[in-house]
C-alpha cells in the first residue's frame, strides 16, 4: 500500500469555509483569482498554493481548470450554513485509498500526537511502503491537517464512524429494494423498513435510528430520498420521531452511488 499523496490542505474549517465561500461569491473564478486569494490567506508560495488548489480539485470540492466553481455537493454545504467536516467526509469516501489512510491514522494516533517518524514506523508496520521519508512526510502534513478539520472531542476517528454510516446505507438500499421489488420511488413505512434492516443484518434499533436520523440531516445524501408522514388513523405501524418531527414512509428516489 501506498501512502496516499495528499501534500497540502487549509490549515482549518474556518480558512477552508473562507476559501469556498470566496469561490461561491465570484465563481466561475478565473484561475489567477483564485491563487492569488489563497495565497494571501495562507501566507505562502505560489508553489504551495497551487498545490492546495489542485488538492481541493482532487477532492472535488472544486471544479475547473482556468475557472473554478464549487461542485453540487459544496454548493449544497454553503448555501445551507453547515459545517465543512461532513463534506471532507462525503468526498474522502469516494477515494478508497485516501479514506483507509485517514482511517488508519486515527486509529494509530488518535490525538495526532505522534512525530512524523515515529507515525511513518507506524503505518509502515500497517503493510504501507516506505519509499522516500522526505516526500512521506510531506503526505502526512496534508493528510493530518485535513484528519483535524474532521475530528471532533465525540469522535477521534470520523473515518471509521462515516464508514458504519455508509454500510448501513448501503444495507438500507438492499432491504428497500427487495421490499419495492427492485423499484425506486416508492413509498416504504419507516418501521416496517427499519425491522427488516435490524433483521436481516443484525442491527441494533437504536444504532439504524441513529443512522435514519443522520441521513435525514446529510445536505448531500438526503436529496436522494424523502421522508413523509400520513395522518395518526392511518399510520397503523408507527412513526420514526427524527427532532420534533414524525415520519412516517421513506421513499429511494434512486441509487446512492455509493
Amino acid at each position: 500500500m501506498k501512502i496516499y499523496p495528499l501534500y497540502e490542505f487549509p490549515p482549518s474549517m474556518e480558512v477552508l469555509e473562507k476559501i469556498l465561500i470566496h469561490v461561491d461569491y465570484n465563481q466561475p473564478i478565473l484561475d489567477e483569482a483564485l491563487k492569488s486569494f489563497v495565497g494571501e490567506l495562507l501566507g505562502k508560495r505560489p508553489s504551495r498554493t497551487n498545490i492546495t488548489i489542485k488538492e481541493l480539485k482532487k477532492l472535488n470540492i472544486i471544479e475547473g481548470t482556468s475557472e473554478f466553481s464549487l461542485t453540487w455537493e459544496s454548493q449544497l454545504y454553503i448555501d445551507l450554513k453547515r459545517s465543512v467536516d461532513g463534506l471532507i467526509l462525503h468526498s474522502v469516501y469516494k477515494i478508497p485509498d485516501l479514506f483507509d489512510i485517514c482511517k488508519n491514522i486515527c486509529f494509530i494516533d488518535p490525538e495526532l500526537k505522534l512525530l512524523k517518524p515515529e507515525l511513518l514506523e507506524e503505518l509502515y508496520e500497517l503493510g504501507y511502503q516506505e519509499g522516500k521519508i522526505s516526500t512521506n512526510r510531506e503526505k502526512l502534513f496534508g493528510l493530518t491537517r485535513m484528519i483535524k478539520i474532521c475530528q471532533n472531542n465525540m469522535f477521534k476517528n470520523p473515518f471509521e464512524k462515516y464508514g458504519n454510516y455508509m454500510d448501513f446505507l448501503k444495507k438500507m438500499q438492499k432491504v428497500y429494494l427487495e421490499l419495492t421489488n427492485n423499484q425506486y420511488d416508492k413509498n416504504i413505512t419507516l418501521v416496517e423498513l427499519q425491522n427488516e434492516i435490524m433483521k436481516q443484518e443484525n442491527i441494533e434499533k437504536g444504532i439504524s435510528e441513529s443512522f435514519i436520523k443522520q441521513l435525514y440531516f446529510d445536505p448531500i445524501l438526503s436529496s436522494y430520498i424523502s421522508f413523509s408522514t400520513v395522518n395518526n388513523d392511518f399510520a397503523s405501524k408507527g412513526y420514526i420521531w427524527i427532532g420534533e418531527n414524525k415520519f412516517y414512509y421513506l421513499k429511494l428516489k434512486r441509487n446512492f452511488e455509493i
